[in-house]
């Protein structure tokens, strides 16, 4: 990674580091990435700081833009200004379009970052590329967090988003930038990008925190979102140590009468450990559900059983009378 210290040495001043960092401790040298590009600010942002690092690297940037039609006339002028970014830096541009007419506003969140990452990955496999990088920012993911935490999300829900996630491919170099610190950057260097309107409508549950909850916390607490992130990455720390321990327990089994002995939080988050590993996540998986579980693990009866989620049982455990 010497290329990468060069670098570092010479755009400390000019890039943030912690985006600086990302990249270098993730992307190697003549990789392809491919860069989610909605025209709005952030993810312009995100464009032409990657820009940036190819002035000294060499890296091929993909450009992928997702016209979600919510916005018929807009979204077409934003798919526009979008590829003709693209051309301009005489980068490759890859766009399609979804219809999420049929969707409930409720559902339109949920089907279209699913289809987009669908999107994505097709794309990452066609060019061979190393990494999709979004532009999601520490204001996404405060909003992320706490979104969960109304929902009532476990310990795992409270980690915030990742910034790297290897298995998936997903790279996300912006997660410690505030959104003032992507705007300052834009305005100075005179970049122009696209304001998505449906960013203020109110039914979407991420626009209700970020225009009407968070501004409260911030009455409270000028330096909200910079104690908020540090909560975040304590939350993320301690969430990290506790599935340390399930993996550890778990390498014996699941000898039933030693679950039923150790600490009721551990008790959970190995449940929640083996849920999460045989249905890929743990947004199905309620409190009332653990409560439920573990009740039927403390009868130890014979025959009782409790469906854990959709796709299997309760754990199968030694000793067990069942």
């Amino acid at each position: 990674m010497t290329i990468w210290k060069q670098l570092h040495t010479l755009s400390q001043n000019k890039m943030p580091n912690t985006f600086f960092n990302v990249m270098a401790e993730n992307v190697e040298p003549h990789s392809t990435l491919i860069l989610g590009v909605s025209g709005g600010p952030d993810s312009v942002f995100l464009l032409y700081k990657c820009l940036e690092i190819t002035e000294k690297i060499p890296l091929k940037l993909v450009v992928a833009h997702v016209n979600h039609n919510l916005r018929p006339k807009e979204s077409q002028k934003d798919a526009d200004f979008v590829e003709k970014l693209a051309k301009k830096n005489n980068l490759t541009f890859e766009s399609t379009e979804l219809n999420l007419a049929d969707k409930q506003k409720s559902g339109f969140e949920a089907a279209g970052r699913a289809l987009r990452y669908q999107f994505f990955e097709k794309l990452r496999k066609k060019y061979k590329a190393g990494w999709i990088l979004t532009a999601h920012h520490r204001g996404d993911n405060i909003e992320t967090v706490l979104f969960n935490l109304i929902r009532g999300a476990n310990l795992t829900g409270l980690k915030g988003i990742e910034k790297a996630i290897p298995t998936r491919h997903l790279l996300r170099p912006m997660l410690d930038l505030s959104k003032n610190e992507i705007i300052t950057f834009l305005k100075s260097k005179k970049i122009l990008y696209r304001v998505d309107q449906t960013n203020k409508q109110l039914h979407f549950s991420r626009n209700w925190l970020r225009h009407k909850v968070i501004p409260l916390f911030k009455k409270i607490n000028g330096n909200f979102e910079e104690t908020f992130a540090a909560n975040i990455e304590n939350f993320a720390e301690t969430a990290d140590f506790i599935e340390t321990c399930c993996v550890e327990w778990l390498k014996n089994g699941f000898p039933l009468d030693e679950f039923l002995q150790i600490h009721p939080a551990l008790q959970k988050n190995i449940l929640v450990y083996l849920y999460k590993k045989t249905h890929g996540s743990t947004q199905q998986l309620t409190y009332k559900s653990l409560r439920e579980i573990l009740k039927v693990l403390k009868q130890k009866k014979a025959g009782c059983k409790k469906e854990f989620g959709t796709k299997c049982a309760v754990p199968k455990c030694k000793n067990d009378a069942r």
